[in-house]
């Protein structure tokens, strides 16, 4: 099994890599909402592009509240907090589970990840 490349590594190594290897960044974390309670945990598959950086995030454990928050609250905007101690405001751009599926989320970044 081949280990995953950082993008964000290979883009300040290599800028004519970096152009043609686009892997996601794979990073645990949380998403919170925007004062600070906690939604749920997941890992991050950030990838980041000339529009800024997007995230789908997998293996959710509590999808039902963030679809629930969704629909019924209207909540857009989440914190996305990353286990390396980066985070970032992010607006729900889609859910998606189902029993013995993918529980994800896909998010999109308003501001860099710091």
């Amino acid at each position: 099994m081949t280990p995953a490349i950082s993008a964000r590594v290979l883009s300040q190594t290599d800028d004519a890599a970096s152009r043609l290897l686009v892997l996601p960044e794979r990073v645990p974390g949380v998403i919170a909402t925007l004062d600070g309670r906690y939604i749920s945990r997941g890992v991050a598959e950030v990838t980041s592009g000339d529009d800024g950086w997007r995230a789908r995030v997998r293996h959710l454990d509590r999808p039902g509240l963030i679809a629930s928050m969704y629909f019924a609250e209207g909540m857009r905007e989440v914190v996305l907090r990353l286990e390396d101690g980066r985070s970032a405001v992010a607006r729900i751009t889609g859910t998606s589970f189902t029993a013995g599926a993918q529980r994800v989320c896909d998010l999109r970044g308003h501001a860099p990840l710091a």
